[in-house]
């Protein structure tokens, strides 16, 4: 179910977890430069968490948000 409809709540709920939003073309990005967005992006509250934590957070919450029927 990775869509733009996906792609597009992630970048949008990533703005809530790191101190700017993924562009809407962040699924183009390399690991490594995704990586480094988030550790050098991350919010105080998670700037000790691994960056990985952080994404599978926001990944989870998205596909809660997509089972609740929420659509762009």
């Amino acid at each position: 179910m990775k869509d733009k409809t996906y792609e597009k709540i992630f970048a949008k709920l990533s703005g809530h977890f790191l101190t700017q939003e993924l562009p809407d073309n962040w699924r183009d990005f390399e690991e490594d430069y995704l990586e480094e967005w988030f550790t050098e992006c991350a919010l105080e509250t998670y700037q000790y968490w691994e960056w990985d934590e952080v994404y599978d957070m926001i990944d989870r919450i998205v596909f809660d948000l997509i089972k609740l029927g929420v659509k762009l």
